[in-house]
C-alpha cells in the first residue's frame, strides 16, 4: 500500500459505524463532553432508559453535563457488540456514584445495559440507553 492508501484507509475505519461508536463511548467514559458532541450529528437524539427524547447538540450536550455532574465517575463498559449496517449495539453494564446520596456506602450502582447506536455519514444520528 502506498502511504495515501493507508491514509484513506485509516479514514475509511474511522467512519465505520463501529469505530465511530466504540469513539463515542470512550469519550462518555472519559467525560469528554466536547469529544462526545464532535462525534455526533447536529440534529443528534439521545433516548434515555426512560424513553425520553433530547435532540440537537445543546440539549444533549445540557443533558449529559447533568449527567456527569450526578454520577461523576460513570462508565459504560462493553462486553458483546452487534453490528449491521449503520447500527451498533453495544451490551456490557453501566455502572458509577450518585453525587447526591445521603450515604455513600449506598451512592454506587452497577447495572446491565445496553446501546443503540445508529451512525450516519460518519457521525453519531441517534444513541438509545437501555
Amino acid at each position: 500500500m502506498t502511504p495515501p492508501d493507508v491514509a484513506q484507509s485509516l479514514l475509511t475505519f474511522a467512519a465505520e459505524p463501529e469505530a465511530v461508536a466504540r469513539q463515542l463511548v470512550a469519550r462518555i467514559n472519559a467525560h469528554d463532553l466536547p469529544g462526545l458532541l464532535a462525534l455526533c450529528a447536529v440534529e443528534h437524539t439521545l433516548i434515555d432508559g426512560l424513553g425520553r427524547r433530547v435532540h440537537g447538540h445543546e440539549s444533549v450536550g445540557k443533558a449529559w453535563r447533568v449527567y456527569f455532574e450526578l454520577f461523576p465517575d460513570y462508565r459504560f463498559d462493553i462486553a458483546d457488540v452487534l453490528a449491521a449496517s449503520d447500527l451498533v449495539a453495544f451490551f456490557g453494564r453501566a455502572f458509577g456514584t450518585y453525587a447526591g446520596a445521603s450515604d455513600p456506602r449506598e451512592a454506587w450502582w452497577s447495572i446491565p445495559a445496553a446501546w443503540r447506536i445508529k451512525v450516519e455519514d460518519g457521525r453519531v444520528a441517534e444513541l438509545q440507553i437501555y
